[in-house]
Order: C-alpha cells, then sequence, then structure tokens
C-alpha cells in the first residue's frame, strides 16, 4: 500500500472533503469488509476482487453505513449553514 497514490491522496485530504465522498478499495489480497483496515487507510470499505459477484449487496450496504455514520455530522453542518 505505501506505493498506492490514491491511498496518500486520501490521507491527506481535509476531513471535511473526504467525508463527501464514498471510497472503496478493491483487491485481489486483502479481505472483503475489513472495516477496520478500511478505516485505517481512509476507505468506506475493501472489497477482494474474489466477491465481484457479491458486489451490489456489499455497495448498498456500505452506502447504508456511511449515511448512518455521517448522518449527524451532515446535520451539524446544516444546521450552522455550513452545508
Amino acid at each position: 500500500m505505501n506505493g498506492n497514490h490514491l491511498l496518500k491522496s486520501l490521507q491527506t485530504m481535509v476531513g471535511q472533503a473526504r467525508r463527501g465522498m464514498l471510497v472503496v478499495l478493491i483487491s485481489p489480497t486483502m479481505t472483503t469488509v475489513d472495516d477496520l483496515l478500511a478505516y485505517s487507510l481512509s476507505l468506506d470499505a475493501i472489497i477482494n476482487s474474489s466477491d465481484l459477484d457479491n458486489i451490489e449487496r456489499i455497495l448498498i450496504s456500505t452506502i447504508g453505513r456511511s449515511r448512518k455514520f455521517y448522518a449527524i455530522y451532515r446535520e451539524v453542518l446544516a444546521a450552522e449553514g455550513l452545508d
């Protein structure tokens, strides 16, 4: 992962900008939906390439979790007129 320029860019991105996107890594070696690893890499999810048949289910779940996780954050921004 050290040579992955996209991951390096994500990890140095300003928090507010990063929270406005959903980032999923497709990897032949990492475990699907390893939430702790994904979080440590500034990702929303990891999908092992062998699980691409289930990508729709995984993405629907990932999107739902992301919306739920950031719901309060977005409410506060809206209340402060910062959205």
